[in-house]
């Protein structure tokens, strides 16, 4: 628990001043956030993990190259979709030139689609800050209120086991974390955001609950796939970035969707 603590101060005292500056240093820091994740993810794949390192260095470079095309681009203005072809034209044509040196068709469909993915992620987190860096707020409390909640349920009063994919999840801790991170993520939003359509802000807010859940499910099951733990070791007692940004990533895009609708 000590080192857990640790951890999370450590992250503290790197994620708050680059949300509060906000701006190009909050964007710089989605992006070297994003491609700590794309690292992650290449090694905890089995395949991506063999395939040669100056594929894996285009497929770092191609994550910024999306991130940078898109640091202008509001959520009103739109993203610039040309931009992800640039993953595309990198990694799927280079198998013609490594045929049988570690780097074929199916590496590059799925290294393709992670790369794109992470940039999906970057930029989803760039728009939510654009409309409102408060919105991020609400959407980080979600998640971590989400998390924290269920741990604790699931370590006080879980019986129930809820999936295999996570044996330490419980039906318990799942239902608490919902019922918490509900409503931390509904107080923030009517303290800090607004206090209109406060019913569907509440009934929102819940989806985004379910939703991080869901989220953290798929980033368990990618580990579990691949016989690890956790994805790397940078952040004491909490694993690495995608073990700590698995539920968040889901729930800022779920809200854009839903944000696109409203």
């Amino acid at each position: 628990m000590k080192t857990r603590i640790i951890g999370g101060a450590i992250v503290l005292a790197v994620a708050v001043p680059c949300l509060i500056i906000g701006g190009m240093v909050f964007n710089i820091f989605a992006c070297i956030i994003s491609a700590m994740g794309l690292y992650e993810l290449m090694n905890a794949d089995k395949d991506l993990k063999k395939i040669p390192n100056y594929v894996k260095a285009l497929a770092f470079i191609s994550i910024p190259l999306i991130t940078i095309c898109n640091f202008n681009a509001s959520f009103y203005v739109g993203i610039d979709m040309f931009s992800f072809l640039i993953p595309v034209v990198l990694l799927m044509a280079l198998p013609i030139f490594t045929y049988k040196k570690g780097y074929g068709m199916s590496d590059a469909f799925k290294l393709t689609f992670v790369s794109i993915f992470v940039g999906i992620v970057c930029l989803s987190f760039i728009a939510t800050f654009q409309i409102n860096k408060w919105l991020l707020y609400y959407l980080i409390v979600i998640a971590v209120g989400t998390d924290v909640f269920a741990y604790l349920g699931g370590k006080l009063i879980g019986k129930n086991k809820f999936t295999k994919i996570s044996p330490n999840k419980t039906i318990e801790g799942c239902i608490i974390g919902s019922i918490f991170g509900t409503a931390a993520g509904f107080l923030f939003y009517i303290k800090f955001v607004s206090t209109n359509l406060a019913v569907l802000v509440l009934f929102i807010t819940l989806v985004l609950s379910v939703v991080g859940q869901i989220g953290d499910l798929i980033f368990s099951l990618i580990k579990r796939e691949n016989d690890i733990k956790d994805y790397s070791h940078l952040i004491p007692g909490h694993g690495g970035i995608c073990d700590r940004i698995d539920s968040l990533s889901f729930i800022v895009m779920t809200f854009l969707i839903i944000f696109k609708f409203l």
